[in-house]
């Protein structure tokens, strides 16, 4: 018996040894070895992905990341594959104020972060339809400043395990504050920072304070890091939350002149050009819809067209190179196809 015992006890302390020799090796600590093998997997690709992100991203280069930051780092997105403020249509207000209380400021940090007058806002919230932009908007800002941007989905946030959430939330803002400045975009954040009720989960709470804490961080210690949060249900979120997003604006659907200006820019391929008598057309017939819905049209229409193209080459075996403009009954066809997708979604 007191054999037996021995040998499990050196069991044991073998089994302890390996995983201390391992964890010195790679991971940052014991528990990272004693993590379920979907989590432990997660981790391993991203350590893949953060290999990949070290060349457009120098300054990972020499950072030393914990293994919840490395999960993070593979939300990190490449400002230079980023539309600007000139591509997007529309939103003419918004780009203006944004320019001027974000991006001025993170190109010109050195004057803006050191000042307390001229300190920036730490964070802003983009409310408004589907469809309208937000994203595209939060894309923009870290395109113009050239930064760092991490798109963070409610799906990164909510692990399984308890206890794990909340190391995420902290791994995103200390990642951010390694690479800084940075832009940390929070996709639905209603999804993930609700209104408070009694009958809340214990570690949905947990996740919420976690979340305030940080942005609060952020604040006090003047880190050139913008955190911009996207909700198409504004009534929804927590209002803890709104005083860490002092800056707020509605992104509504596109007017007539904005139509226009979308129109203009997603059919810019168009060889021949779409004629601006048609543009204007085309803009009257899609009150209503938004920029995404706009794109849609756009590429119903040239199904359509490219749909007769191939029926004609199957028909005729005559090759040409040219499909020929979009023509109205296209159009037409398209935003009716669009309204009545709309109307089932």
């Amino acid at each position: 018996m007191e054999l037996e015992l021995k040998i499990m006890l050196l069991k044991f302390v073998l089994s302890i040894a390996t995983m201390y020799i391992m964890s010195t090796m790679g991971g940052d600590s014991i528990g990272d070895l004693l993590l379920p093998p979907e989590e432990r997997e997660q981790r391993e690709d991203a350590f893949l992905v953060l290999d990949r992100l070290k060349e457009k991203f120098p300054v990972l280069k020499n950072a030393s990341l914990t293994s919840h930051e490395m999960v993070v780092a593979g939300a990190l997105v490449d400002p230079k594959v980023s539309t600007k403020f000139s591509s997007i249509g529309g939103h003419d207000e918004i780009k203006r104020e944004l320019m001027l209380h974000v991006v001025v400021p993170m190109q010109n940090s050195e004057v803006f972060y050191t000042n307390e007058s001229l300190k920036p806002p730490s964070g802003i919230l983009l409310s408004g339809p589907p469809g309208t932009g937000k994203t595209l908007l939060a894309t923009s800002i870290a395109a113009e400043c050239n930064v760092p941007f991490l798109s963070i989905k409610s799906s990164m946030v909510e692990q399984k395990y308890f206890g794990e959430s909340e190391k995420i939330v902290k791994a995103i803002f200390s990642f951010a504050e390694k690479v800084q400045p940075c832009i940390i975009f929070i996709d639905e954040i209603d999804s993930m920072l609700r209104n408070r009720s009694d009958f809340e989960h214990a570690s949905t709470y947990s996740i919420k304070t976690q979340f305030l804490q940080e942005m609060d961080r952020v604040e006090k210690e003047g880190m050139r890091i913008v955190v911009v949060a996207a909700t198409n249900n504004p009534q929804s979120l927590d209002k803890a939350l709104y005083r860490r997003l002092p800056r707020s604006y509605i992104v509504e659907k596109p007017g007539l002149q904005a139509r226009m200006d979308i129109l203009k820019r997603v059919t810019a391929s168009e060889q021949p050009p779409v004629k601006q008598s048609e543009i204007e057309w085309i803009a009257e017939q899609t009150d209503g819809l938004s920029g995404s819905d706009l794109k849609d049209v756009y590429r119903a229409s040239a199904a359509v067209r490219n749909e007769s193209f191939s029926k004609q080459l199957m028909e005729s075996g005559v090759i040409t190179t040219s499909p020929g403009p979009i023509r109205r009954s296209h159009w037409d066809s398209a935003i009716s196809k669009v309204r009545h997708t709309q109307r089932f979604s």
